[in-house]
C-alpha cells in the first residue's frame, strides 16, 4: 500500500491523470478487503476523474456502480451516475438511479427536486403523462406553492384528457400565485375547460366571473359571461353584461386602443 500511495502522489504532482486513475483503481481493489469505506472513497475520486477529466463516461459508470455495490445508497455515487446517465442520454438507467436517490433523500426539498426530475423524465422521454402526473402530485403535496409543478400537471392532465383533474390543478395553481395576470390566465383555462370539455355552463360562468372580479374591464370575460347568461335564459344579466361590454368598446375596439 505505501508504494501505491507514493505513486499516487507522484502522478498527481506530475498531472498524469490516466496513470493516476490506474493507481487509484489498484488502490481501491487493495483496500476493499480491509476498509470498505476507504475503498469507496477512492473509487468515488476515480469516478470523478473518469467523468470530468478523462471524459470516459462508461468507465465512470462502472466505477460509480462499484461504489454502490460496496455502499448501497451512497449519495455521491448516485449523483455521479445521474450526471453521466444524463450526459450519455441513458434515460432508462437515469430513471432507475433517480428512484434510488428518492429512497435516500434526506429532506423534503431534496425529495421534491428528485420527484420533479423523475416526472420530467417520464413526460419528456417516456411520454408517460400518467406516471409524470403521479410524481408531480407528490411534489405539490410537499410544496403547494410550486408553480412549475402545477404547469406540468396541467400539461399532463390535458394530454390524458382528465378534465376534472386538469381543473383541479388549475384551481390549486390559482391559490399558489398572487400574480393578477396569471390568475386571469388560469381562470380563463378553467372556464374554457368547463365550457368546452365538461359542458358545465354554471361552473364556466363562475370562472369567468372570477376573472371579472380580478379585472372588471376584461372584455373577453364580460362577453363570455353575457353569452352564458343568454344561453341560460337569463336575459336581465345578459343585457347587463352586454351593456358593460358596449361601454368599454368603441366600434368593436377597446377605448384604450381607439
Amino acid at each position: 500500500m505505501p508504494a501505491l500511495d507514493n505513486l499516487e502522489r507522484i502522478y498527481e504532482q506530475k498531472n498524469l491523470p490516466t496513470d493516476l486513475v490506474e493507481i487509484l483503481h489498484a488502490k481501491a481493489k487493495a483496500l476493499l478487503p480491509i476498509d470498505e469505506e476507504k475503498s469507496a472513497e477512492v473509487r468515488l475520486r476515480m469516478g470523478g476523474m473518469l467523468e470530468s477529466v478523462l471524459g470516459q463516461p462508461e468507465r465512470a459508470i462502472d466505477t460509480y456502480r462499484e461504489v454502490l455495490q460496496i455502499q448501497p445508497g451512497n449519495l455521491l455515487a448516485i449523483k455521479g451516475l445521474e450526471r453521466v446517465y444524463q450526459l450519455t442520454e441513458k434515460w432508462t438507467e437515469l430513471l432507475v438511479v433517480l428512484e434510488m436517490h428518492l429512497d435516500v433523500s434526506k429532506t423534503e426539498r431534496e425529495r421534491a427536486d428528485v420527484l420533479m426530475q423523475i416526472a420530467e423524465l417520464q413526460e419528456s422521454h417516456f411520454f408517460k403523462a400518467d406516471l409524470a402526473a403521479a410524481r408531480v402530485e407528490q411534489v405539490v403535496e410537499i410544496d403547494p406553492t410550486n408553480e412549475v409543478a402545477y404547469e406540468m400537471l396541467t400539461r399532463c392532465y390535458h394530454r390524458l384528457r382528465q378534465w376534472l383533474d386538469l381543473i383541479g390543478a388549475l384551481e390549486r395553481h390559482v391559490s399558489a400565485t398572487d400574480d393578477r395576470s396569471k390568475r386571469v390566465q388560469l381562470f380563463t383555462q378553467i372556464a374554457e375547460t368547463y365550457a368546452e370539455q365538461v359542458e358545465d355552463q354554471e361552473k364556466a360562468l363562475d370562472a369567468y366571473l372570477s376573472i371579472v372580479d380580478i379585472e372588471e374591464s376584461h372584455v373577453p370575460a364580460l362577453e363570455a359571461v353575457a353569452k352564458l347568461y343568454e344561453r341560460m335564459d337569463d336575459p336581465a344579466n345578459a343585457i347587463e353584461f352586454m351593456t358593460r361590454v358596449a361601454e368599454l368598446t368603441v366600434d368593436g375596439t377597446q377605448r384604450g386602443e381607439a
